[in-house]
């Protein structure tokens, strides 16, 4: 089974932003930060968030696209096994086919196959009990969408704490270069000491700015990973509530329907 376009769209990401690097690397990008940023405390700041944002990438970035690429391959198998053009007669058995079958083991982690676990068990369950409606159709579309979006919000939370970082090393920066001193002690140093002074407010800056560039960078490439994903995960939903309101539900209440029937005295 290929990989779901979720994998595709990670790995050209990914693909982007080390050709990106190469290349500035190539034209001397790091040579020039290093002249400009060099000090040693600009260099753990941006040492830091680069950190958080690889971390952020492959863990979060990575974990929700896992989610999405299997649960759009388990959803391919979905619709390949319910035909809407299938002729009526045959769905029940198409029906029986889907909670009979045994997904790739890819997928079986996925939200599509652990909701249709929980329906098959839920719809036996309530069979054996003679429930007049077996399926709540509102429920297992929420108990979907709660699976799926379970990596969808671990995300969110890692891109706000990047952003938070990186406002929180530009307000520091800013305090550190000009808070230090007020401007009559600036006034009363000496040539050398202002000088200091001076390189202490350059230095601050630089934390600032790295902060900014690195930090609502990085933000940026973890907003536009959610963006490609979330379109993703759009089409996922849409397709399985199709196929639970318009095929699986609709099969699975005629045929208790049928069965009360025959059981009526």
């Amino acid at each position: 089974m290929p990989r779901g376009n979720a994998d595709r769209i990670f790995y050209i990401l990914v693909a982007f932003m080390l050709s990106a690097l190469i290349i500035g690397w190539q034209h001397g990008a790091a040579d020039y930060y290093l002249t400009h940023f060099g000090n040693p405390l600009t260099l753990a700041v941006s040492g830091a968030l680069t950190a958080v944002f690889l971390i952020a990438w492959f863990w979060a970035g990575f974990i929700r696209t896992r989610e999405v690429s299997r649960s759009e391959e388990a959803m391919q198998l979905v619709l390949g096994i319910t035909d809407r053009n299938m002729p009526g007669d045959q769905r029940r058995d198409a029906v029986e086919k889907l909670f009979a079958y045994r997904f790739p083991a890819r997928c079986r982690n996925s939200a599509v196959v652990r909701t249709l676990d929980a329906l098959r068990e839920r719809t036996s369950t309530v069979r054996a009990l003679g429930d007049k409606r077996p399926v709540d159709r509102n429920g297992f579309i929420d108990l979907f969408e709660t699976n799926f979006d379970l990596g969808l919000e671990f995300f969110e939370r890692i891109v706000i704490l990047v952003l938070t970082l990186a406002l929180l090393g530009t307000g520091l920066g800013i305090v550190y270069a000009f808070t230090l001193h007020t401007g009559a002690e600036i006034a009363a140093m000496a040539a050398d000491e202002s000088k200091l002074v001076i390189l202490q407010n350059l230095q601050g800056m630089g934390i600032a700015y790295v902060s900014s560039i690195f930090g609502f960078g990085s933000a940026s490439l973890l907003l536009v990973l959610g963006m490609f994903l979330g379109r993703r995960s759009e089409a996922v939903v849409r397709a399985f509530k199709d196929r639970m309101f318009s095929f699986v539900c609709p099969v699975i209440e005629s045929g208790h329907e049928e069965e009360s029937h025959e059981t009526a005295p």
